[in-house]
Formats: C-alpha cells, structure tokens, sequence
C-alpha cells in the first residue's frame, strides 16, 4: 500500500500536460528517431538512480520537505535554491490549470474549469498529505493504462517500423528530459519519504515505478512515430491516436488529460504547500489557499504562453539544480 502510493504520486507528478498531450514525447523523442529509442533507455536509468537517490538520502537525512533536503546536502545557497524551487513549483502548478482552462472550445467554460479545478486542488491538499496521495496512486493507475491502451489499439492498426533515421542528440534530449522531471519530483519525493523505510522499498518504489513509466512512453513514442508530421506538430498529437474510434474515446482521452493535469498540480502543491507549513509562518489550510490562489493569478497569462515561456526555463533550471544537488550528495556518502 505505501510503496504503491509513493509510486503513484511520483508518477502523477511527471505526467503533465506535455505528458499526455504527447507534444512532450514527440519533442524530446519521437523527433529523433532511432536516437529517441537510445534517449528513452537514458531517460529510464537517469529516473531509477535518481529516483532511489533522493529518497535514500531524503529517508537517511528524515528530511520532510525541500528546503530541508538543499540544507542538509550543504549548498552554500541553500535559501537561493530555497527561493528558485519554490518558484519553480508554483509555476508549474500554474501552467497545469492554465492547461485545464485550455481543454474546452469556449473562453468561457475554459476559465470555468480552470477556477473549478484550482478549487479541486485546494480541497483535496488541505486534508493534508493523505490527500494528494490518495487521490494520486488510483488516478495515475488510471491514466497511464487508459493511454497505453490507447497506444497498443493504434498500433495494431498501424504497422510500426524500428526507425532507420535518427541523431545521437537523442542522448541529450533524454538528460535534459530527465533532469527536467527529477527536478519537480525532488520535492515530492522529499515530502513523502517518510512512507518507504527500508532501502529495498525505496529500490522497489525507483524500480517499478519507472519501469511502468517508461513503458508507457515507450508505447506512445511507437503510436506517435506512425503519425504524420502535420499531425505532430498539433498541440495535442496524441488525439490522433483516437480519433477514428469515435466521440466515446476522444472524451476520455480528455478526461485522462484533465487528470494528467490535475495530478501533477496536486503533487508540485503537496510540495510546496508542506514546505511553506515548514515554519510557524502559515497553517496547513492557510498555504494551500495561498498557493492555489497565486497558481490561478498566473495561469491567467494562458497555458501557450506560459508553456512557451517557462517550460525552457525551467528545463535548464532544473538541470542546474539537479548538478548542484548531485554533487551534494555525492559529497555526504
């Protein structure tokens, strides 16, 4: 039960927007053929070291949020990387409900959905941590089989061939793409350690966990390679997938969009909102009414713009912090 629900929140938290739009997997995989293949493999051994990393050391460390764990890896500027991540997390949170308020056709609905889901996340992050958890371990269950089957139905329809093009920048991509995701999982990671004790639950949370992940990308990768490069470059390639199965099946791919999208606003807020709680500054209820509202300010800037905005910035800052955190760690053991 408790290494189930760390695996689940930890993969709610990396499947976003970009995630299960397939943009994402199109751009830092797909794009690069036989290259993307080499990128996944890097991308899947980067998650499982860096996923047991954290947590062993968060676990060793009884660390409980992420100004602890920059504290205890000895960083000279632990209050700077303090003040970035909180940043870096609230933005995220901000393009996931901008990202919501983007799904309906009509303004209207959109900014509806967009205030309706913000509203959601506060009320299942101030039942405290239990909440986000609980919500999260069923929920990613869900979208990661809904859309591997999605995936494995287009692919029987589909002939796939193994990609005879493709550049080694493929290995790059994976880094970055990696990097990326452990940078936002470092915060959850950190605020649940608490729920694996032993060395061998956090190798089966780093394991499983990002087998079942990359899997799934594995199968999706494979569905979007048989589509054309007009439909890739949609915003949200992977409809394509589903399209020819009726309205039926573009309606739950939408709904597994929306619970993409809300998950990994759940995880980043469980994050933020222990660490603002990590002081006598606010109460539980206080810092979950606080980040949500500031998320919702944000996100009035629009999902496309903040996508195109922050998500390369927050890309190289999390590379940053990553090298940063990395050799801090390999510092202490």
């Amino acid at each position: 039960m408790r290494i189930r629900a760390v695996i689940g929140i930890y993969v709610a938290g990396i499947i976003g927007a970009g995630f299960a739009s397939g943009h994402e997997l199109y751009v830092f995989f797909v794009d690069y053929g036989w290259g993307g293949l080499v990128g996944l493999a890097v991308t899947l051994i980067m998650f499982t070291l860096g996923t047991f990393g954290i947590l062993e050391f968060a676990g060793r460390k009884k660390v409980e949020n992420y100004k602890e764990l920059f504290s205890h890896l000895g960083l000279g500027n632990a209050l700077i990387f303090d003040l970035i991540y909180s940043l870096f997390l609230i933005t995220g949170i901000s393009v996931m409900l901008a990202g919501c308020g983007a799904l309906p056709s009509s303004e209207v609905s959109g900014v509806i959905l967009q205030i309706a889901t913000g509203f959601l996340v506060y009320f299942t992050v101030q039942k405290g941590v239990e909440g986000p958890v609980n919500a999260s371990q069923w929920l990613a269950v869900t979208i990661v089989g809904v859309l591997s089957l999605f995936a494995i139905f287009h692919l029987q329809e589909n002939h796939v061939n193994f990609p005879r093009e493709g550049s080694l920048n493929g290995i790059e991509s994976g880094v970055l793409y990696a990097s990326f995701n452990l940078g936002f999982s470092m915060a959850i990671l950190s605020s649940i350690q608490h729920f694996v004790k032993t060395r061998k639950e956090r190798w089966i949370v780093a394991i499983l966990g990002n087998i079942i992940l990359v899997c799934c990308m594995l199968l999706l990768c494979s569905a979007l390679s048989t589509l054309s490069l007009v439909q890739l470059n949609d915003p949200f390639p992977l409809i394509h997938l589903v399209q020819r199965k009726g309205s039926v099946a573009k309606v739950v791919y939408y709904i597994m969009l929306w619970c993409a999208m809300y998950t990994t606003a759940l995880a980043n807020s469980l994050a933020l909102v222990k660490r603002l709680t990590s002081g006598s500054l606010f109460t539980w209820q206080q810092a979950a009414v606080l980040v949500v509202i500031v998320a919702l300010i944000l996100s009035i800037f629009g999902f496309t713009t903040l996508v195109r905005l922050a998500y390369p910035l927050l890309g190289m800052l999390g590379l940053f912090i990553l090298i940063f955190v990395g050799r801090g760690y390999f510092r202490k053991i």
